[in-house]
């Protein structure tokens, strides 16, 4: 499968809250990026437009931001969606970007502790 993310995606851990027109869901989440994340969900994706709150960083900094579920992969436990998000403002964009590039920067060093 070929890799159609248009930005690098941070590795985080926690929850979103997903909310669509018919309510609000929440889902465990796995990378995200300056253009939107993926979650793991149950059910089908709202359509339209959502709202997506988390949490990212040692701070809990917390976001809130306008996207769209874009991709929806069915795997064993639920589906990964894609989330894109849309008319992000420049304060968000600069919290997120610092989050994303410190969190790869951390990633792509060898920790003193690694075997080899």
């Amino acid at each position: 499968e070929t890799n159609k993310r248009r930005a690098p995606r941070a590795s985080i851990v926690g929850q979103a809250t997903i909310e669509g027109r018919s309510g609000s869901l929440t889902c465990d989440m796995l990378d995200v990026g300056m253009g939107g994340m993926a979650v793991v969900a149950q059910g089908d994706p709202p359509p339209g437009f959502v709202r997506v709150h988390f949490r990212v960083g040692p701070e809990s900094a917390r976001f809130e931001v306008d996207g769209r579920v874009v991709r929806n992969v069915q795997r064993e436990g639920g589906g990964v969606w894609g989330v894109q998000f849309v008319d992000m403002d420049v304060g968000t964009k600069k919290r997120l970007r610092g989050y994303v590039t410190e969190t790869i920067r951390d990633e792509a060093t060898p920790r003193a502790d690694a075997p080899g």
